[in-house]
């Protein structure tokens, strides 16, 4: 699709929506694991054995990663472009996720947690990114009205997904 038809508000192409699915579910997966683990923290504490302390780490680390490395993310993705820098989030996101599920300890966990929010931190910026350069004129500004549904329905979906 031209550039041109975006701005006279013909529908996407295929790639479009495409990157508009991809970019949407690493958006959700980013804000539904900040809520969902809340969730299930009490029973994952007691698997652990966890303190009260180590518990609020467990949430809290992911959101303090997640919150501090955004800006360099943001200046990575300008530098290095977006589709690397959310693969490598993605990849990031998906490796650490998978460890801190098989998690032995609760340092482990806390660990691949603030891994987590690293890697959700390369997600976003990114994520931003591609949808700013897929899309113009008004589908841009339906496209960012797509991507901020599906993080509003991650963030009340969490405690959903997370329940035990």
């Amino acid at each position: 699709m031209a550039d041109g038809d975006a701005v006279r508000g013909r529908s996407p192409g295929a790639g479009q929506v495409w990157m508009l699915g991809i970019v949407g579910m690493a958006w959700f997966l980013v804000l539904v694991e900040d809520t969902a683990v809340a969730v299930a923290l009490p029973s994952v504490g007691r698997d652990l054995g966890l303190s009260l302390a180590a518990m609020e780490w467990v949430v809290n680390v992911y959101t303090l990663a997640f919150a501090v490395l955004t800006l360099a993310a943001g200046a990575g993705t300008d530098r290095y472009g977006p589709r690397p820098v959310l693969l490598a989030g993605l990849t990031v996101f998906a490796a650490s996720s998978l460890v801190a599920a098989f998690s032995v300890n609760g340092v482990m966990l806390i660990a691949m947690r603030a891994v987590q929010g690293a890697g959700a931190a390369l997600i976003g910026p990114a994520a931003l990114a591609l949808l700013l350069a897929g899309y113009a004129g008004p589908r841009r500004a339906w496209a960012l009205g797509v991507w901020s549904g599906v993080g509003a329905a991650a963030l009340a979906g969490g405690p959903l997904v997370g329940r035990p």
